[in-house]
């Protein structure tokens, strides 16, 4: 039988039949049970000796047991994540999920991977040129059938570029109940759209516009394949991995558009599980550790430029277990504080003047988001005493109101009249449109997890939930203008946590209080 007609034979019969040694295998391994574990043991066993990604076996020192898929998730997590989302669907429902392709910045020069963390979310899957298709079977153990087509690495290309997680981990590691090769993927999805269209069950895609970015090398996978259909007007070679990527931009043509995906990932991302905040605690903690290294080195005069304390802090994280920077950190002397997102991080740190950082570590795959506003020195000026300190008080507040009451959009406007009134306080003849528009021209916070700013779907006008993380960073940026206090020139404060939402009656739990944060702390630390 041809692949094609193996994939007919599969969909056709797909909600009627039983489930093959494969699929219950997985769903055996999928259960909290002895034998489950010993299944999952295995798995290893066979896999081979390094995968793309850490793995308990691999790497026992990220891992607190073998229960974990990445570092404080465990793979009944991600199960259970997977299940959550399909309990959404309509019966019938297909859900395609494409992860991030390799991509480069110029010619063979290729860019650091970061996965799509909708994709990772749902697998825990950290590689390139994956693709994630769930398709909702009350019959089946789970409630669903998972397939994931990921590369199948010869020999020959292990020796360019390392192993890759292979079939038999993706089976008996990552839970799926099919495994293809991603040059597979063409043709099953060809399959797929007319099975979807004659029997009238949905499909779950992302538009190709959230899928494909313009910013991709014109030789990775995902920007030949947007170009071959978009431009061209023709598509790349059958069974290749752009072919496959490329029929996703034609998935518009079918019977029934697909229907958004990614907001429905983004609404169970946004209320973090006891696991994740763990994880997260722990990112926020080692940032803010490597912040007082930081602030001690710079003190010290060890360090002199903004580019030695950038590269000090990325070292702290990564000694304290970060895959490094979460972001482009923003290190800014003197008057570059007051340019929002500086990142040219090359100047001298001159004395007499303040530093503002925002940087963070990713661990465990979750982003930590700190930002401090310290003086080069280790001592404030009288100034930059008064204006940090006007900065640190509308900051405490806001955390203080924090609640499920309240939204991210409802905290930012207090903010405002808050800080209003602590800059008149120093001479500012200012209002609250002043403020927004000159001083103060960034929102208080945003939601924060896998990504910096997580789960862009989830409106900041909504209340929040416990179990949210979200970031407080209140700023003010003075420049040289003459309504404002001369004093205060060419000064930038931005102070910045990251804030557990907890349950009504609670205080806010902040992940971050490890970076020295009041005066005396900042002054006077050993």
């Amino acid at each position: 039988m041809t692949l094609l007609g193996r994939f007919a034979a599969r969909t056709v019969a797909l909600a009627r039949a039983p489930q093959s040694s494969i699929v219950a295998a997985a769903a055996v391994a999928a259960r909290t049970s002895n034998a489950a574990r010993r299944t999952w043991r295995r798995g290893l066993a066979t896999a081979m000796d390094r995968a793309t990604q850490p793995l308990p076996h691999t790497h026992p020192g990220l891992f607190k047991s073998e229960a974990e898929l990445t570092p404080g998730i465990t793979a009944m997590e991600y199960e259970s994540r997977r299940a959550k989302l399909m309990s959404q669907l309509p019966d019938g429902a297909v859900a395609v999920l494409v992860g991030n392709p390799t991509t480069f910045a110029s010619n063979k020069i290729f860019n650091v991977f970061q996965q799509n963390t909708d994709f990772l979310y749902l697998t825990g899957l950290d590689e390139p040129d994956a693709v994630l298709v769930l398709e909702k079977d009350t019959s089946a153990q789970k409630g669903y059938r998972m397939t994931l087509f990921i590369e199948y690495r010869a020999a020959h290309e292990i020796r360019w570029s390392g192993p890759a997680t292979g079939p038999d981990a993706a089976r008996t590691v990552f839970g799926t109940d099919t495994v293809m090769p991603n040059t597979q993927f063409a043709a099953y999805f060809d399959q797929l759209k007319a099975d979807l269209a004659s029997s009238h069950r949905p499909l779950y895609l992302d538009s190709p516009a959230e899928l494909l970015s313009s910013q991709y090398h014109p030789l990775s996978p995902v920007a030949a394949a947007a170009a071959a259909v978009g431009e061209t007007g023709t598509t790349p070679p059958s069974g290749s991995w752009s072919a496959g990527l490329a029929k996703l931009t034609r998935a518009k043509t079918s019977t029934a558009p697909p229907r958004p995906l990614s907001h429905l990932i983004q609404q169970l991302r946004a209320v973090k599980s006891p696991a994740e905040i763990a994880v997260m605690a722990r990112s926020g903690a080692n940032s803010g550790a490597a912040f007082a290294d930081s602030l001690r080195a710079m003190r010290d005069r060890n360090l002199v430029s903004e580019h030695m304390l950038s590269a000090h802090l990325e070292f702290g994280f990564r000694m304290r277990g970060s895959k490094g920077n979460a972001y482009v950190p923003v290190v800014a002397g003197g008057p570059n504080a007051c340019i929002l997102h500086y990142v040219n991080n090359d100047m001298p740190l001159r004395q007499g003047e303040t530093v503002l950082i925002d940087a963070g570590g990713q661990y465990g795959h979750y982003a930590s988001d700190i930002s401090r506003t310290y003086p080069i020195s280790g001592k404030f000026s009288p100034a930059q005493r008064e204006l940090y300190q006007a900065v640190l008080n509308v900051q405490q507040e806001s955390i203080r109101l924090i609640s499920t009451n309240t939204s991210l959009d409802h905290l930012h406007y207090h903010s405002i009249s808050l800080m209003t009134e602590e800059l008149r306080k120093l001479g500012f003849d200012v209002t609250d449109t002043d403020l927004s528009r000159d001083l103060y021209f960034h929102h208080l916070g945003h939601y924060l997890g896998l990504d910096v700013h997580d789960t862009p779907t989830v409106s900041r006008a909504r209340k929040l939930r416990e179990g949210m993380v979200i970031t407080i960073e209140p700023g003010v940026y003075v420049s040289r203008d003459p309504r404002w206090p001369s004093r205060f020139h060419n000064i930038g404060i931005r102070i910045e946590d990251n804030v557990v939402v907890t349950a009504p009656g609670e205080a806010p739990r902040v992940l971050t209080l490890s970076a020295p944060k009041t005066i005396e702390e900042i002054e006077q630390l050993p």
